[in-house]
């Protein structure tokens, strides 16, 4: 039989062998990056964004909740070296979160994102797939930290989505040339809120604080 997947001869007489020896190694499809076991299950999580008030919300935050453990999204490893742990919808950036990062930190990223195979860790068991993978990966960390590591409860640091998307706290660098559009933040919000996925999630200022209320 011939291979659907290389051309050439199968000699496992299966229809496909993706993976099958005689194709060169530039040629596979490398292996997905690893699905994580672990969970922050019951905790309370700050999840860190870059908006220049981000050192002022999470000296609130750790007021409120000193026991709170500290995620990020995109480039916050920059500022927190207690950052292990980030979130993003730019996986092709994660080399370059990684490089600026204080200290080590795992990239997490959505299945089939681009430059997903550049993560440490993907997840395939989203919540819901446009929910968590676009408009913001503040946004979308928050989720991820709530429904995918399993915190009780998720408090927003500097992610506002408030004021100009290109302003950002010192030590933060965009990744991108412009912002998330408004509109496309309000509609993937309302999204997660219509399907009842930001229970359990509040946020510290800006917009994400009008619409999900702040910590009590």
């Amino acid at each position: 039989m011939i291979c659907e997947s290389c051309g050439m001869p199968n000699p496992s007489d299966q229809a496909r062998c993706r993976y099958c020896t005689h194709v060169p190694p530039e040629l596979r499809t490398p292996p997905l990056p690893p699905q994580p076991e672990w969970r922050l299950t019951g905790r309370t999580a700050l999840v860190v964004g870059g908006a220049p008030n981000v050192r002022a919300d999470v000296t609130k935050a750790r007021k409120l909740r000193p026991g709170a453990v500290m995620l990020g999204a995109n480039d916050a490893g920059a500022l927190y070296r207690e950052i292990e742990q980030v979130w993003t919808i730019h996986s092709e950036c994660a080399a370059a979160f990684r490089s600026r990062a204080l200290g080590r930190i795992e990239i997490h990223t959505a299945c089939e994102r681009p430059g997903m195979y550049d993560a440490d860790w993907f997840w395939v068991d989203v919540p819901d797939y446009e929910a968590i993978t676009s408009g913001s990966s503040g946004w979308a960390a928050g989720l991820w930290a709530r429904h995918l590591l399993q915190c009780s409860e998720v408090i927003l640091c500097g992610i506002g989505m408030t004021g100009d998307p290109m302003r950002h706290a010192r030590g933060y660098t965009a990744n991108h040339d412009r912002g998330p559009p408004t509109e496309r933040w309000r509609h993937d919000a309302q999204r997660a809120i219509d399907l009842g996925l930001t229970e359990g999630i509040t946020s510290m200022s800006g917009r994400t604080r009008d619409v999900l209320g702040g910590p009590a």
